[in-house]
């Protein structure tokens, strides 16, 4: 099951340790996962199965700052 926004927020009101987002995590669907309180993201396709795996990584990294 791809990362869910509600989830994570249910996870955070319960749980005080880091929460890592997983499954189907892309530049365009990070923010709201981070906003919802994930506090790393777990990239696989998203990154290594990418034509430019640097611009990837790039892209991912600008979510950070």
């Amino acid at each position: 099951m791809p990362a869910d926004p509600e989830l994570l927020r249910a996870a955070r009101r319960e749980l005080s340790l880091p929460l890592c987002a997983i499954g189907g995590i892309t530049p365009a669907n990070a923010p709201p996962l981070l906003e919802a309180g994930a506090d790393l993201l777990a990239v696989i396709q998203g990154l290594f199965g990418q034509p430019n795996v640097r611009e990837a990584a790039a892209r991912f990294q600008a979510l950070f700052r």
